[in-house]
């Protein structure tokens, strides 16, 4: 099943005739507007105030209000804080680093589809505002699960709105530099950080700020986050014993860091693939989430 993205938002009409577009509820993405946090699509739904995001909607049989992720239905009502939102899923993994161009993107929407080739059904959160990861998904078609932009400081409270029955979420971190009151509200709520990382001195050289942001939003949490780096776009397919990939794990463990053992090759297959449907069997990403999911059995 794919999760197409139809833009809906109240007030347009099509500049050629005039009049209100045509829209289809089971297959609208909802422009939410984070100043109001009113659903501006033009299907009409009871005017309460959701989380501020776009989503991408199924065609799935309804459910219960509160039991999906429908921002119209779901809501907080006025005037009532929302508690800290602990994460509900058994599996929540933030992609997150200092700065753009490290693979963020890329690696929140492979491993979303791996989970999802596993049995795991994700919802996939682009909170980074340029919404790579949106686009993608209307780029290709549509994803076979849901994906939401959430680009807000309170990512934390508002996508347990989002989730309905899925056992996973996956974040597209904003870089730090940039949007840091975004990057931490989302690691506030994933319990496992992964840090992409390139086995080049200048992006090993930036890893001691990482660690102490990471260091100081551990002390924000209830339970410790687990935290992890996941060499990407390494030179050789394979793990090896020497070389720059091999140079780069060990000064990292030398330094205290978790080095996943599933790295992710420099290959086109990936470099490539943005806009395009993702065929996840057999990549490296497969044993990603394997890897993972072990993790978390083990925690």
């Amino acid at each position: 099943m794919k999760y197409p993205a139809h833009t809906a938002s109240s007030g347009t009409r099509d500049r050629r005739s005039g009049s209100p577009p045509s829209v289809d509820p089971a297959h609208a993405t909802f422009r939410l507007r984070p100043s109001a946090g009113i659903c501006t699509s033009q299907v009409k739904e009871p005017r309460l105030p959701p989380p501020a995001g776009r989503l991408a909607h199924s065609n799935e049989s309804p459910a219960p209000p509160g039991e999906r992720g429908d921002p119209c239905l779901a809501p907080t009502p006025v005037g009532r804080p929302r508690p800290l939102a602990s994460a509900p899923v058994l599996f929540s993994y933030a992609f997150v680093n200092l700065k753009p161009g490290v693979g963020k993107t890329t690696s929140a929407v492979w491993l979303a589809h791996a989970l999802h080739e596993s049995g795991i059904p994700p919802l996939l959160v682009d909170s980074d505002p340029a919404s790579s990861a949106l686009r993608w998904s209307e780029l290709a078609g549509g994803f076979p699960f849901p994906v939401i932009a959430l680009p807000v400081g309170d990512v934390h409270r508002r996508v347990n709105d989002f989730l309905g029955h899925r056992q996973a979420v996956v974040f597209d971190a904003p870089q730090l530099e940039d949007h840091a009151h975004i990057a931490r509200s989302i690691m506030r709520y994933a319990s496992e950080w992964i840090v992409p990382v390139t086995p080049a001195p200048i992006e090993l050289d930036r890893m001691a700020p990482i660690g102490g942001e990471m260091g100081d939003m551990q002390s924000l949490r209830a339970t410790p986050a687990r935290a992890a780096v996941l060499l990407n776009r390494t030179n050789r397919p394979d793990a090896t014993r020497t070389g720059p990939d091999a140079d780069a794990r060990e000064a990292l463990t030398e330094r205290g860091f978790d080095v996943l053992s599933t790295h992710i090759p420099r290959l086109d297959l990936y470099a490539q693939s943005f806009g395009s449907p993702i065929e996840v069997k057999t990549s490296a990403y497969m044993d990603l989430a394997d890897e993972l999911i072990k993790r978390q059995d083990k925690a």
